[in-house]
């Protein structure tokens, strides 16, 4: 044991050694590696300093530790490299016979006390296994499948330094660890990201990726195009787009030759979610691994070493096998200190051969690492090691898994059935739909030719990247806005300029619509053109739409512009004279994708029958009006003059009255008798306008 030593001066300081009997179980294992060492301390060394140990570094102290077995002479030999007498020896609980004998985990705790006092502790373990000529040695190992991702770390700017860096470390980890059987699953965005960069540094992360996955003893596998929550896809109504990302997978990693039809996955898988990736076009998945939480029915009485059958919601039967939740808790955590770590896992591994150290049948566990940034290099390296030297552990790939263990090996549940994520997910699922949905559209408009469908490519890869489960759900939305704007930078090359149509005729025309396209591909679409003061005819390829009487309110024309500029002729007349605005916009074949729009200026000059008819009427009715009103004119003219009184007749003179009651009738006589005082009939009778005679013309005609 190599121990590192700090905040102490020198070599000041005394180490005292206890062994602990033999752990039988994981979850007292869980507690020696949380601290707690469980069962009897078998041995405790006396105090020894610090300088009785050999130094090969600064601050760096090895320990050596001599072990009494009963095949053993309990001698105190040095072991190799030691530089003083080693501790010990530490007799170790060891059965009377077969089949386990000594082999086992023994807890082992190493206590520092300073000359002021102060200790501290640390405790890791003592794994001791039987070598391959002896009668105990382990005929059937446990077989361990780890399985390594290299994935990008979780942000939303993916090819960060320190992300590439770390996923750098794994993989040449990985890459250092040849001849050891082990399964690698690339992230294909990742591996495609970093082979494109113009970044020398993330062009050898891709290098050290591709190192990795090719290696003999390394089994390369498909997943998905970025790590995706499977049952969230299904369940928001996306089952095309995880089909889409194992196609995408498949693609990029042709080249390398991925193993297809096993899928990974730590966030669970439902039987809807296993039936759509049983019917996967380029990888129909027949083998699963998926977390304990995932499954239910028929517990293991220990740890799950077999594997078992699960059925899809489309009734297919599909191996399967559980994850080793401890194991990966183990690898993920977060540690101070990656050896220990990593020694603390092997330990666990060991544990579980030595719960049936003869099994019938062989036996196995998956260890399923849930990222590359969960886990250090140097922690994972530790751990490659400690398995290459466990005899008792035999490292192998998931093929070999799945080949090697029978379905419910050794007793073990033949079946089980899935149940999916116990957590809810984050994904924006209405935003992807949409999104989806317009770059299907686009995808429809531009994917006869091959610039098209890179572009679109690229788009729809943008939008793969928006479904990680990697990331969280702001940055799920934060890519696919992304991938939004990267999509309307397209549209925007496709334009209808907002030209001047006159209309100089009452006939019908052919106006030519212009559109540009600046995209550098051909696009196809379908122009609809529109207005409710025109009146469009169908001609050539163009069909009208909205029938009004005479004709159609608008027409669409199919098009494809293979130019830069284009026009489209379309038939129309005005109904009446001025300006006004004509709607024109190309959309997508399937009409779920504007690609322009525009309002055009019609500016009519024409005179047209309608325009005709109304103004000939107008002119009529003006023309009665303007009749009607002079003959009323006249009319009150000559009623005016009628009632004019005449100028020859003096108004100092009141007329005479001619009617006899009043001849020759003198003044105050009963003639007048009851009339008002200062009044006289005649005066009445002229103020009513009533013809009186001229004294002075002497003929009796009446004047007005």
């Amino acid at each position: 044991m190599t121990l590192s030593v700090s905040g102490i001066r020198g070599t000041a300081g005394d180490v005292r050694v206890t062994v602990f009997s033999r752990l039988h179980t994981r979850s007292a294992l869980a507690q020696t590696i949380a601290g707690n060492a469980t069962g009897v301390a078998t041995y405790q060394s006396p105090a020894r300093p610090l300088g009785s140990f050999r130094s090969p570094a600064p601050d760096q102290f090895q320990l050596s530790l001599a072990l009494q077995t009963p095949d053993s002479t309990g001698s105190s030999a040095s072991a190799s490299g030691a530089a003083g007498a080693p501790l010990g020896p530490a007799p170790l609980s060891c059965d009377s016979g077969p089949p386990g004998g000594c082999g086992g985990v023994y807890p082992v705790q190493i206590e520092l006390t300073t000359p002021g006092g102060a200790s501290t502790r640390l405790t890791t373990e003592l794994v001791y296994a039987y070598p391959s000529t002896s009668a105990l040695r382990a005929t059937s190992p446990l077989r361990v499948a780890l399985v390594v991702p290299l994935v990008l770390a979780s942000t939303a700017t993916r090819t960060a330094p320190g992300a590439v860096t770390e996923l750098g470390r794994v993989a040449g980890a990985l890459e250092a660890a040849r001849t050891l059987p082990l399964t690698v699953v690339p992230e294909a965005a990742g591996l495609a990201e970093l082979s494109a960069a113009s970044s020398a540094r993330d062009r050898q992360v891709a290098a050290d990726m591709v190192g990795a996955m090719t290696d003999p003893a390394h089994q390369d596998l498909a997943r998905s195009y970025v790590p995706v929550d499977a049952d969230a896809l299904v369940g928001a109504g996306l089952s095309g787009d995880l089909v889409h990302q194992v196609a995408e997978s498949c693609a990029v990693l042709a080249p390398w030759q991925p193993t297809t039809g096993i899928w990974v996955t730590a966030t669970g898988l439902d039987p809807a979610a296993a039936s759509v990736l049983g019917a996967a076009a380029c990888d129909p998945v027949r083998e699963l691994v998926v977390p304990a939480s995932s499954v239910s029915g028929g517990a293991c009485t220990v740890t799950c070493t077999a594997p078992f059958s699960v059925t899809s919601a489309g009734g297919t039967t599909v191996e399967a096998a559980e994850s080793d939740t401890q194991l990966d808790q183990e690898l993920a955590a977060p540690t101070r200190d990656p050896s220990l770590s990593a020694h603390n896992l092997v330990a666990d591994l060991s544990l579980t051969y030595y719960e049936a150290p003869t099994p019938r049948q062989a036996r196995g566990v998956v260890l399923d690492v849930p990222s590359a940034a969960a886990v250090s290099p140097t922690e994972l390296a530790d751990v490659l090691r400690g398995m290459a030297s466990d005899p008792v552990v035999e490292p192998v790939t998931l093929s070999q898994y799945f080949a090697q263990i029978p379905v419910g090996a050794n007793h073990q549940p033949a079946t089980r059935r899935l149940v999916g994520a116990s957590s809810a997910s984050g994904l924006p699922a209405r935003m992807l739909r949409e999104a989806h949905a317009r770059l299907a559209a686009y995808a429809g408009a531009v994917d006869a030719t091959s610039g098209g469908r890179r572009v679109v490519a690229q788009l729809g890869a943008e939008l793969l990247r928006a479904e990680s489960s990697v990331l969280r759900p702001v940055e799920q939305r934060q890519a696919a806005t992304q991938m939004e704007g990267a999509l309307n930078r397209q549209l925007v090359r496709v334009t209808i300029p907002n030209t001047l149509v006159r209309l100089t005729s009452s006939s019908v025309l052919r106006v030519p619509v212009t559109l540009s396209n600046g995209t550098g591909f051909p696009v196809s679409g379908v122009l609809t053109v529109s207005s409710d003061k025109l009146l469009f005819s169908p001609s050539g390829s163009c069909r009208g739409i909205d029938p009004v009487p005479a004709g159609f309110s608008g027409v669409s024309c199919p098009v494809n512009l293979d130019k830069t500029t284009d026009a489209v002729y379309v038939a129309m007349r005005a109904r009446i004279s001025g300006d006004f605005r004509m709607t024109v916009a190309l959309e997508a074949p399937d009409g779920h994708l504007v690609l322009a729009h525009a309002q055009i200026t019609v500016r009519s000059l024409s005179t047209s029958i309608e325009a005709v008819a109304l103004s000939a009427a107008a002119l009529v009715v003006l023309v009665a009006w303007w009749i009607r009103t002079h003959r009323r004119a006249r009319r009150r003219a000559r009623h005016a003059r009628r009632r004019k009184p005449s100028s020859s007749i003096p108004r100092s003179e009141p007329a005479p009255d001619p009617s006899p009651a009043s001849a020759g009738a003198p003044s105050g006589s009963a003639a007048s008798a009851g009339a008002p005082s200062g009044s006289a009939p005649g005066s009445r009778r002229a103020d009513r306008g009533t013809p009186e005679r001229s004294p002075a013309s002497g003929d009796g005609v009446p004047r007005p």
